[in-house]
């Protein structure tokens, strides 16, 4: 892969970063609320989207590592 693909998997992994992030602060706020639920479903979204591009980052490196 190029450069410019590494770059942008890094870009979108920190956006992800910061959104998991975010959405933490939200569920810790709503916890022993009536909006606990939601905001548990949305963090663990954001979750599995880190995990998706923290993949998607490795699979970049991992193909400039065989150019």
């Amino acid at each position: 892969m190029t450069s410019d693909a590494r770059v942008e998997a890094m870009q979108r992994l920190e956006a992800a970063l910061v959104e998991e992030d975010r959405l933490d602060a939200q569920y810790r706020a709503a916890v022993g609320t009536t909006s606990e639920l939601g905001a548990h479903v949305r963090l663990r979204g954001a979750s599995q989207e880190v995990a998706a591009r923290q993949a998607w980052l490795g699979s970049v490196e991992d193909g400039a590592g065989r150019m």
